[in-house]
């Protein structure tokens, strides 16, 4: 399965260190995933995907009251 999501915290623009934290928390979990400035694409099943965006969420809600949170799945089983 592949996933695109995008987390915008919207009490603080300036997110570099925030995306620092992301990477290091999807590199933890062990998923391929590409980053760019709009979102990152992570592969995996349903489970280690929701669980890896939850993680990120965590650790970003520590530092920040508000955050969006946009996700889109690509459930393309035809292979």
């Amino acid at each position: 399965m592949l996933a695109d999501f995008s987390i915008w915290t919207l009490d603080d623009p300036a997110m570099h260190d925030d995306m620092q934290l992301v990477r290091e928390t999807l590199d933890e979990r062990g998923l391929e995933y590409t980053m760019n400035r709009m979102s990152t694409s992570v592969e995996g099943s349903l489970t280690q995907i929701s669980e890896s965006i939850e993680a990120c969420r965590q650790k970003l809600a520590v530092k920040h009251n508000r955050l969006l949170i946009q996700i889109t799945f690509d459930d393309d089983r035809s292979k």
